[in-house]
């Protein structure tokens, strides 16, 4: 069982060599997925680190150590990996994202007014925990 007065801060990804290698390690041990289901090359992931589409993109740490990333893309979308979610780990990763950003000014049927989260449906221990912070469901996708 982990304690729940941990201390959780972010790192802000840089593209540093260090960071590369350690975005690299969390995606091939990454349990759920929607944007691919291949591990990339790993040049084409040092490309993209260091060209990255998102807004914001950081480290969760939890006592200094990295358990996963959050970003933010202008769509006002919130990506959120954590290895192990917790309840404490992601209300701290999306209170983060509300303390520190305004979404983006909305465009009607391209960007809503709000942040929202794309969670893989069989992360059902982020779906979960999502549902007992208040989050509200809006939709499910369908890859076809």
């Amino acid at each position: 069982m982990r304690l729940k007065n941990l201390n959780i801060s972010f790192e802000k990804v840089i593209g540093t060599d260090e960071q590369i290698e350690l975005l690299y390690s969390h995606l091939k041990n990454r349990n759920f997925g929607i944007s691919h289901k291949l591990l990339p090359l790993y040049q084409d992931h040092i490309t993209f680190v260091k060209n990255h589409p998102y807004r914001y993109w950081a480290f969760v740490l939890e006592n200094n150590f990295p358990v996963g990333t959050v970003y933010l893309q202008t769509n006002n979308s919130i990506g959120l990996n954590l290895q192990q979610p917790t309840r404490h780990l992601v209300s701290e990763a999306l209170r983060h994202i509300r303390n520190n950003f305004e979404p983006e000014k909305e465009i009607t049927s391209i960007i809503p007014s709000y942040f929202y989260l794309n969670v893989a449906c069989a992360n059902e221990e982020l779906n979960k925990i999502l549902l007992e912070l208040d989050a509200i469901p809006l939709q499910m996708s369908y890859k076809v």
